[in-house]
C-alpha cells in the first residue's frame, strides 16, 4: 500500500491521494496494490464510472486476479448495480468460497429485502469465520427484518462481545431490548458514545417499532427521550 497516498486520504485529502497513487501507476504499472488501492478510493468517493474503467483496466493486466474481482464487485455493491454485483460474488465462489464473499452477497441480498436469503449466506459467513462482526451485525439486522427479535437480540449481542466498538452492534441489542422489555439502557449508551449515530438510527428504531405493533395489535409505545 502507498503510505503517502494512505495519509493524505485519512486526513479527508481525497484527490491529492488519488493524484498521487494515478501518477504512481503511471510510473509503474505493473504494481497491483496501486490499482487496488486507487480503485478502493475512487469508489469511497463514489466516482464508480473511473473506479470501473480501472479495475477492467488492471484486469487485463491481472487476469482473473481474486482481489481485483472482489474490489470490482463491491464498487457494482456501492453503485447499486446489484445483479452485477451479485454475478461478481457468485462467480468468485466458484473458484474460492470465502467468508468475505458470502458476506457480500447476503449485504446484496439484504438491500433487495430478501431476508431469509441474506440470514442464510449470512450465517455461512459467519461459519467460515465466527468472529466476524460483519457477519454477526448482517444476521440480527436480516432476522430482525424476519420479525425473529430474540434470535436477532443474541447475534447483536455476540458481535458487541467481540468488539465493545461496535455501535451497530450495541445499538441493534439496545433496539430489540427496548421495544421487548421498554428498558433503554443499551440505547442511551449508544447515544452517549455517538449521539450523531444515534440521532441517524432513530429511523430503524421507529420501523422496528411499528412492526412489532402491526404484529401484536397493542397501543403504540411511547418512545425514549430521543433528542434531549
Amino acid at each position: 500500500m502507498n503510505q503517502q497516498a494512505e495519509a493524505l486520504f485519512e486526513k479527508d485529502d481525497q484527490q491529492g491521494a488519488i493524484s498521487l497513487l494515478v501518477k504512481a501507476i503511471a510510473q509503474d504499472e505493473d504494481n497491483l496494490e496501486n490499482y487496488l488501492q486507487l480503485g478502493t478510493y475512487l469508489t469511497a468517493v463514489q466516482d464508480f464510472e473511473q473506479a470501473e474503467e480501472l479495475f477492467q483496466k488492471a484486469l487485463h493486466k491481472f487476469p482473473n486476479n481474486q482481489a481485483l474481482n472482489y474490489n470490482l464487485g463491491v464498487l457494482y455493491y456501492e453503485a447499486g448495480q446489484l445483479k452485477k454485483a451479485q454475478d461478481q460474488f457468485q462467480k468468485l465462489n466458484t473458484k474460492e468460497q470465502t467468508a468475505e464473499n458470502y458476506l457480500m452477497l447476503a449485504r446484496i441480498f439484504f438491500k433487495q429485502q430478501n431476508y431469509q436469503k441474506a440470514t442464510a449466506f449470512a450465517l455461512t459467513a459467519h461459519d467460515l469465520a465466527p468472529k466476524d462482526t460483519g457477519a454477526l451485525v448482517l444476521l440480527g439486522d436480516s432476522l430482525l427484518s424476519l420479525g425473529n427479535l430474540k434470535q436477532a437480540q443474541d447475534f447483536y449481542l455476540e458481535a458487541y462481545q467481540l468488539d465493545t466498538a461496535n455501535l451497530g452492534a450495541l445499538f441493534g441489542a439496545g433496539m430489540v431490548q427496548y421495544v421487548l422489555d421498554q428498558d433503554d439502557h443499551l440505547l442511551q449508551q449508544v447515544k452517549a458514545l455517538d449521539p450523531k449515530y444515534y440521532k441517524a438510527q432513530q429511523k430503524r428504531l421507529s420501523d422496528i417499532e411499528k412492526y412489532v405493533a402491526a404484529q401484536t395489535n397493542p397501543k403504540t409505545k411511547s418512545e425514549p427521550d430521543h433528542d434531549e
